[in-house]
């Protein structure tokens, strides 16, 4: 891996027919990017959960307004990340909304991912959970796409410095 980046997404819900709703990245250093993604029409809006909406907070009226279409963000992702090895905390779901994302888009991803939690091997569920919660304090998870990239780059940035 050349360049520590990480990603999340949010998405509808957590079914098999779920879309992508946010992304976010960011890197060791400098600010978040992150697209509200317009609801592709290929997209089922009917699997819409309203539970994911209360942990999240966007509204399907919001992307509608204020989401950007699939190829645009598609587009935007590769130019930053492409060629790269990209870390998330949900890297199974993370990885069949990016398959969603750009085969609504008909671009190609250009960059992988890796699981958030292989990159610490051996570290001890205390001491993950102890850097967690101290990067909770700056930086909390609260299922918004930059937001929760920035408290995943916190918690790297915590355990790597001890």
């Amino acid at each position: 891996m050349s360049e520590i980046i990480f990603i999340d997404l949010e998405a509808s819900g957590l079914s098999q027919t779920s879309w992508p709703i946010e992304v976010g990245w960011c890197k060791l250093t400098g600010s978040p990017t992150s697209y509200l993604i317009a609801p592709d029409p290929d997209w089922p809006l009917e699997v819409w959960d309203p539970a994911a909406e209360n942990l999240h907070g966007i509204s399907q009226d919001h992307l509608l307004k204020d989401g950007r279409p699939a190829a645009e963000v598609c587009r935007a992702l590769n130019k930053e990340l492409g060629g790269q090895i990209v870390l998330s905390d949900a890297p199974d779901w993370d990885a069949f909304w990016l398959y969603r994302l750009f085969a609504a888009g008909g671009e190609k991803q250009r960059f992988s991912l890796a699981d958030f939690a292989e990159q610490f091997p051996g570290l001890p569920e205390s001491d993950y959970r102890k850097a967690s919660n101290l990067a909770s304090v700056k930086t909390p998870h609260i299922h918004r796409a930059e937001a929760d990239v920035l408290h995943m780059r916190a918690v790297y940035q915590a355990i790597k410095s001890g």
